[in-house]
């Protein structure tokens, strides 16, 4: 359960910094400190499962690449917690 959200990126060939960056995305999610308003510290539980597919020459429309994105955060999902999966 929980939101999604979706985030295009025009990014060359730099697959090494798209992984660090989704890669401090995810710790960043994860180290958050939430606190009720009167200030008490809630336990923080929060994660996110990424998804992500590479737009490639074969992908005909953006229809296709919003299915194979969402079937890259599906795999994420069900892998479990605080995933990036790469489809």
């Amino acid at each position: 359960m929980g939101d999604e959200f979706a985030a295009l990126s025009l990014i060359t060939d730099e697959y090494d910094t798209l992984d660090q960056k989704l890669e401090t995305l995810r710790r960043s999610v994860a180290a958050l400190k939430l606190k009720k308003e009167d200030g008490t510290s809630i336990a923080s539980c929060l994660s996110c499962s990424i998804g992500v597919h590479i737009v490639n020459e074969s992908d005909i429309s953006l229809e296709t690449v919003y299915q194979l994105t969402d079937q890259a955060l599906y795999s994420a999902k069900t892998q479990g917690r605080n995933t990036i999966v790469y489809l």
